[in-house]
């Protein structure tokens, strides 16, 4: 059995003989790819683990027998499977609700970075031509509504979050990513913070130096009348360095402007 260190990647390209297979276990999650003639099967469980209990590393191991632990199992069927298989840590599919665990209250006319900590997907795809088999959160999210009412708003994933303001009490997974959240409140009340609704789809995942998984830094803003929101200012110090990282990958859909506040204009609940 392997484990990876801080740096060390978890996720890679990598090649199963017929009959082989591999095992990732994250703690919150431990999953099977197996690799047969005529198809693929990917066995997973996930466990309920609390958040300062999640554990700091992953370890891998070749596994094909006594599998009956895994209690979900996929099977994707092709002519002849390929030795090929790409492993890519991705980001939501869907926006992401987090709820920091005590709530924050942005005086009248300031503004705050959040570092908030997502869990990321494992994302599995074969072949030379990167056919995707599927996607597997490696903590499981509850579904959540995000909006003011039942008409008008989208459905979401909801965690839970620190929402740290020194980065360097960031507490570092590497199955998670770091969002750098800037919230302006540019009325003349304080703004309460107790849910934020983060568009995890539009954004990029990076990684630095030191091994550290980075998204694009989004901005919210609100005002007396609306509520905006735009990606990292590319002027902005840490967007100069977030271009300069490794991208893993690219963002799924674009951020179009005004999306979210024609929908509801709210960020914050």
């Amino acid at each position: 059995m392997s484990q990876t260190d801080d740096k060390e990647r978890w996720w890679k390209t990598t090649h199963l003989e017929e009959n082989q297979g591999q095992t990732w276990n994250f703690g919150c999650l431990e999953l099977n790819i197996l690799r047969l003639m005529h198809e693929w099967q990917v066995r997973f469980n996930h466990t309920n683990v609390a958040l300062e209990e999640e554990q700091d590393h992953v370890t891998t191991k070749f596994e094909n027998q006594n599998l009956t632990r895994f209690k979900a199992l996929k099977r994707f069927v092709v002519a002849r499977t390929q030795s090929q298989i790409i492993i890519t840590p991705v980001l939501p599919d869907r926006n992401i609700v987090v709820k920091p665990f005590d709530r924050i209250m942005l005086l009248p006319d300031e503004h705050v970075t959040l570092y908030i900590s997502i869990v990321l997907w494992f994302r599995i795809c074969t072949g030379h031509n990167r056919v995707l088999l599927c996607q597997i959160p490696i903590r499981a999210l509850s579904d959540t509504w995000f909006g003011p009412n039942t008409q008008l708003g989208q459905l979401c994933y909801a965690s839970k979050t620190r929402a740290v303001i020194n980065k360097n009490l960031i507490s570092i997974k590497p199955y998670r990513a770091i969002i750098p959240v800037t919230i302006v409140n540019n009325q003349s009340h304080m703004l309460s913070i107790e849910k934020i609704n983060i568009p995890a789809p539009t954004l990029e995942l990076r990684q630095n130096q030191e091994g550290l998984l980075w998204t694009t830094g989004i901005t919210l803003i609100q005002t007396k009348s609306k509520s905006e929101i735009k990606l990292a200012d590319p002027k902005n110090e840490y967007s100069t360095r977030f271009s300069q990282w490794e991208l893993i990958n690219a963002a799924e859909t674009p951020l179009e402007e005004g999306l979210i506040s024609k929908a509801y204009n709210v960020f914050f609940s």
